[in-house]
């Protein structure tokens, strides 16, 4: 194989197609390892950091290897500027990407992935430690990692609960299965739908046309905001860089499959709101929006009914991934869970040990934050 490293936008921009191409081979092609994400990430989260994205080709130039990283500057005791090796995506940036990992075809997954990590360590003097984390659960990068170098040592850290829900063939099926597992929650959807339709004009819809989609993303937000207000918080949206990288994937994605927007209308008004991507198969359900004033009607749960019946009706998904989060709602859906998890460690130079002190501090002073923090919350109430 012939490696490389890209290191500018322009180059990165020339990858699109050979990209997408690559990750629809591979067993789960996740959307938060698409181009699209990618770039659009980059163009939002991107500057200040020095792009490290490194490919793997056949010798007659066939990409077969993308490890989608970046080097990041942060500082130690505002005194020392630490360089960290981390995926493009990661949930630094506030936009939460799961099931992060190295491009490769599955029949040839670990021989890639320890060429992309090799190639990472034999230019390691552009970095002090990494840190990939979100990694997919069946990721073969630790393995690879670990067998190009390691100085310092190397962690591994539990990330986070992905819960989902595999889809049967008909909507009938589901309901029999769903049914089956909690047979009160079914009765009560049924119920709260009646009851929603004696009262208002009850519109279900996955939303495709231009306009439509710019006004349900905005929609979306003002609900989003909403019910998060409720809880005391206020919402994803009001940060601009969520906002505006979101702004710039939906903007890429429009017209295309990859883009899920469903919603549900009581008379002109939109009442629930649900954001996902749909690759390979799976629907991925990435953020959603009620309206707080018709929570007892129980209109985002009816949305999400909805939902999936459209993901095994139309869209003949056999996933739906419910991503980040041990939300209570979330196990009421969804059997089973997948783990992400985190990789990390230090080189054996003078900013890497000084990071693995730093971690270790860190580390060991979390507990006691907790127990400050909980104080506090007590103390408020």
């Amino acid at each position: 194989m012939r490696m490389a490293i890209v290191r500018g936008r322009a180059e990165l921009m020339g990858l699109r197609e050979e990209w997408d191409k690559l990750l629809d081979r591979m067993p789960r092609a996740s959307p938060f390892l698409s181009w699209d994400w990618i770039q659009a990430w980059w163009e939002e989260f991107g500057p200040g950091t020095q792009m490290y994205v490194i490919t793997a080709r056949r010798a007659l130039g066939e990409l077969v290897g993308v490890a989608p990283l970046h080097v990041v500057r942060r500082w130690i005791c505002g005194v020392v500027r630490i360089r960290r090796l981390e995926f493009i995506g990661y949930r630094g940036s506030g936009v939460c990407a799961d099931h992060l990992d190295f491009l490769a075809p599955p029949e040839e997954r670990e021989v890639v992935a320890r060429a992309l990590a090799a190639t990472a360590w034999q230019h390691r003097s552009e970095w002090d430690e990494w840190d990939l984390a979100d990694l997919a659960e069946d990721s073969s990068v630790p393995e690879a990692w670990a067998a190009a170098g390691g100085e310092l040592g190397q962690v591994r850290e539990a990330g986070e609960v992905c819960y989902y829900l595999p889809l049967p063939a008909t909507v009938d099926e589901l309901w029999d299965q769903l049914r089956q597992r909690h047979p009160r929650t079914v009765a009560n959807l049924g119920r709260d739908r009646r009851r929603l339709e004696r009262r208002h004009r009850v519109r279900l819809s996955a939303v495709k046309g231009a306009g439509e989609v710019a006004a349900t993303m905005a929609a979306l937000a003002e609900l989003h905001g909403a019910a998060q207000a409720r809880r005391g918080g206020a919402g994803n949206f009001h940060r601009p860089g969520y906002r505006r990288f979101h702004q710039r994937l939906v903007a890429r994605l429009q017209g295309r499959e990859t883009l899920y927007l469903a919603r549900m209308d009581c008379g002109p008004r939109p009442v629930a709101v649900l954001y996902g991507y749909c690759r390979g198969g799976v629907l991925y359900f990435y953020q959603s929006g009620f309206d707080t004033a018709m929570a007892s009607d129980g209109v985002g749960r009816l949305l999400l009914a909805w939902v999936l019946e459209d993901a095994v009706e139309r869209l003949q998904a056999h996933e739906f991934d419910f991503l980040r989060g041990p939300e209570q709602y979330k196990t009421l859906w969804a059997p089973a869970a997948r783990h992400t998890q985190r990789w990390r460690g230090w080189r054996a130079n003078a900013a890497g040990r000084l990071a693995r002190l730093d971690w270790r501090a860190r580390r060991q002073l979390a507990p006691w934050r907790a127990r400050l923090r909980g104080r506090r919350v007590e103390g408020a109430r």
